[in-house]
């Protein structure tokens, strides 16, 4: 074989190791770009989820935040005007008590006492927002507020009473005459007080065994007269008999100690009010 040949031969050789060899490589070539492909596109899924968690905590943290400052702009409001309608409620009461035993109180009485019981209806019905509001902390402070305000009208309301009953009675008397059942409990009340001039205040249902005869003859009459009166001024004469004992002195020790309750309560139901609007959001 010439030379020719055997170049011939020596190139289809090469030729034929070559194919395979280039098939290998471009085998390998494609796998290392698949895997290439497969790291950048993990890659991408992975940046694309780290955004997306991002942007989602993000938003929920925004969400938390106008939630938390929605809540707490709703308490602030309950939590005032909770207070707000209390106060309303007390000064309707004492307008009531302090007007009671002027020339008015017969125009105005009645009108006052409606707007004691609507103050008051607005102060429970603040207070029962506010424990629908929460936290317990101040729900069980507006709880206790509100029943000394119910304490504070009782005797506010009971006082009054007490003041415009003698008035009451004697236009009764002018009525029906000094003969009547009317005019004999007046002067029983009238000279029982005059027998307990020197007497300690006793107080409207306390009563001591050790009394002086004519003192104590005269609170009986007091009692038969009382009992005489018409049923519908039995509550009338009741009001009379009590403030002849000095009731009144006994609501007012009542009341007094209930409103330094309330201010003492008042004062811990602010603080306690402050410390949470002011706590941080997450609190």
């Amino acid at each position: 074989m010439d030379l020719q040949g055997i170049g011939a031969l020596a190139a289809a050789a090469v030729a034929a190791v070559g194919i395979p060899a280039a098939l290998v490589v471009g085998r390998w070539q494609m796998r290392a770009a698949l895997r290439a492909a497969e790291q950048t596109a993990r890659a991408g899924m992975a940046q694309a989820e780290a955004s997306y968690k991002a942007a989602l905590d993000a938003v929920r943290a925004s969400a938390d935040e106008t939630h938390a400052q929605w809540l707490r702009d709703t308490r602030r409001q309950a939590y005032s005007s909770f207070l707000l309608a209390c106060h309303e409620a007390l000064t309707a009461s004492l307008e009531l008590r302090e007007n009671c035993g002027t020339q008015e109180r017969y125009d105005r009485y009645e009108a006052l006492e409606d707007e004691v019981r609507a103050a008051s209806t607005k102060a429970h019905t603040a207070e029962l927002v506010v424990r629908l509001e929460g936290p317990d902390s101040v729900s069980l402070l507006a709880t206790h507020l509100v029943g000394l305000l119910d304490s504070i009208i009782r005797d506010d309301n009971y006082m009054a009473n007490l003041a415009k009953a003698r008035p009451d009675l004697e236009l009764l008397v002018e009525e029906e005459g000094m003969s009547s059942p009317y005019g004999d409990l007046l002067n029983a009340v009238i000279t029982y007080q005059f027998e307990a001039r020197n007497e300690p205040a006793r107080g409207a249902y306390h009563w001591e065994e050790d009394v002086p005869d004519e003192l104590a003859a005269a609170w009986k009459a007091v009692q038969q007269a009382r009992f005489r009166i018409p049923f519908p001024h039995r509550d009338l004469a009741e009001l009379v008999t009590a403030e002849s004992r000095h009731a009144s002195w006994e609501a007012r020790n009542r009341r007094d100690t209930a409103a330094r309750e309330w201010d003492e309560a008042q004062r811990n139901y602010v603080a306690t009010v402050r410390e949470l609007l002011s706590a941080p959001a997450s609190r």
